[in-house]
């Protein structure tokens, strides 16, 4: 079978098959999504089948809820259907707490220690979750096959969904400055930082290097504190570490790069003049959120003697540590590797937004730079670190 996930016209069902990744899901899922609204039209919401999923890379998490979201948006409120079965690849989403966070509301309780001079302390802390995405039989979760032989995955691993009052202070934007507005997010950002922390502490803790340590936390607080401020929807977020490897994905489903400028009337592309005039009409519309992406990295970096931002994270992934970042945003996705960019001293979006299309190619797998035939909507973050 070449793809992975199809609408199959007979069942009606959008089927997942074998390895489910984010690069199957942003070239796969879309289209078929496509395949049963030109099949069925607008009014039926599709139905999901995990039912011969091998396994799922937790970086697609976040994008399996975010897609959710969209649905029921689309829907009015109508839950997507989804089937599975008692195997290996449930096991996992119902230990990381996906179907706690696409069903029907709860209230959970789990305890959350604090390290203090060496002495574990912890407390309770209860909760509401899920956000009602999916309509699924919960008699089917639980009493796996005694057979499964995948590495059972840690306990603390599990899939958050953020939610927050994202644009309340764009209120009376006309009204403030843009300091005014800078001391706002701040502040929110302070607030949200600890509690976000207090998630994620116990997993990277277990990493040797306290560096590294304090690097991934900064990362995932700020990549998730930015979709809280700025993309008005809710964000998940997912982080593993395990076997020296960590990876960190977040997606928002929102306004996008786009609106953020139009709201804070930034001149789009006024630095990529240059870059634009090579294009022909056609490939202007192709590439625009190509450059919606560099002229996001470039804004931050004007704003990055205020606070950590994208764009400091990006240089820290891509040339301090060893790391890899993806971004994707509505039908595109840039990605910097630290093989990549281990010559330059510094990200300079737009020598970087030259550098990626020069190395631009058809052939998906091996392309920085991916433009897709489907839209997805908000922003969508991976990160991964080697340790």
């Amino acid at each position: 079978m070449d793809n992975r996930i199809i609408y199959n016209n007979e069942s009606k069902e959008i089927q997942f098959h074998g390895d489910i990744t984010s690069f199957v899901f942003y070239n796969e899922l879309l289209l078929a999504l496509r395949e049963h609204y030109k099949d069925n039209g607008v009014k039926k919401v599709p139905l999901f089948s995990f039912m011969h999923v091998n396994y799922f890379d937790p970086l697609v998490v976040p994008n399996l809820i975010g897609i959710g979201y969209i649905l029921k948006s689309i829907h009015k409120g109508e839950r997507t259907p989804l089937l599975f079965a008692r195997i290996d690849s449930t096991k996992f989403l119902d230990e990381i707490w996906f179907f706690d966070n696409v069903g029907k509301p709860k209230t959970k309780s789990e305890i959350i220690s604090t390290v203090v001079n060496g002495q574990i302390y912890g407390k309770e802390n209860r909760y509401n979750i899920g956000e009602d995405l999916y309509d699924f039989d919960p008699r089917y979760l639980g009493f796996y096959n005694n057979q499964n032989q995948l590495e059972s995955n840690n306990p603390e691993h599990k899939v958050r969904i953020y939610d927050d009052d994202s644009y309340s202070y764009y209120k009376d934007f006309d009204k403030k400055t843009e300091n005014e507005l800078d001391a706002i997010r701040t502040d929110k950002f302070n607030n949200l930082k600890p509690f976000i922390e207090k998630h994620f502490r116990s997993i990277i803790s277990k990493i040797d290097d306290e560096e590294q340590e304090k690097t991934i936390l900064k990362v995932l607080t700020e990549i998730i504190c930015n979709s809280i401020l700025y993309s008005g929807s809710l964000c998940a977020a997912m982080l593993q570490s395990r076997n020296k490897k960590t990876i960190i994905s977040i997606s928002d489903f929102g306004v996008g790069f786009e609106y953020s400028f139009n709201i804070k009337k930034e001149k789009f592309g006024k630095e990529y003049k240059d870059v634009f005039n090579e294009f022909t009409e056609e490939e202007q519309i192709k590439y625009k959120n190509y450059i919606y992406i560099f002229e996001t990295l470039e804004y931050s970096k004007k704003k990055s003697v205020y606070r950590e931002n994208l764009y400091t994270l990006l240089r820290d992934v891509a040339i301090k540590m060893n790391g890899k970042m993806r971004i994707h945003y509505n039908d595109t996705q840039v990605i910097f590797t630290s093989n990549r960019c281990k010559h330059c001293s510094d990200i300079e979006p737009v020598k970087c937004s030259k550098c990626l299309l020069q190395s631009y190619s058809e052939d998906k797998y091996i392309s920085p730079v991916r433009f897709y035939n489907s839209k997805y909507q908000g922003v969508h973050i991976e990160v991964e670190f080697n340790f």
